[in-house]
């Protein structure tokens, strides 16, 4: 798959949030199909709104270094092209068993960073998710 990220994708795009970069956004516009995307230096993810597969790539070198630079808050990035070859798909558990296995083991999901135990954050740092304590 041709991803071509222009510069409207540099331009909104927001500084380490795998789910709203540039690429994130290019991915986007070229495949409607795709949600739930996330984006960081080794892989780029998405999952496919009509058969629920979720489909991962490599992020391909190029994209790399302009994931870097971009989270460095460089803004010197001209649009660039790269190719998304050989995804591994997995086929999503419905949501309603994803939801009960949660409660069952009582997990507990926060979107901030205040209580204790790891969450997951959005936020990306210098292109790689981070994990908050």
């Amino acid at each position: 798959m041709k991803i071509h990220t222009t510069r409207k994708h540099i331009e909104t795009a927001i500084e380490r949030d795998s789910h709203h970069c540039m690429i994130a956004d290019a991915v986007k516009s070229r495949n409607d199909d795709a949600s739930y995307i996330a984006v960081d230096l080794q892989s780029i993810k998405f999952t496919s709104k009509k058969t629920g597969e979720r489909f991962t790539f490599l992020t391909p070198p190029k994209a790399q270094m302009n994931i870097i630079r971009f989270d460095q808050g460089k803004k010197d990035i001209e649009p660039f092209n790269f190719e998304l070859n050989t995804p591994v798909i997995v086929r999503n558990k419905s949501r309603n068993a994803r939801n009960n296995k949660a409660r069952s083991h009582k997990r507990k999901y926060t979107k901030s960073g205040n209580n204790k135990g790891k969450v997951v954050m959005r936020e990306r740092k210098f292109g790689i998710r981070m994990y908050k304590e």
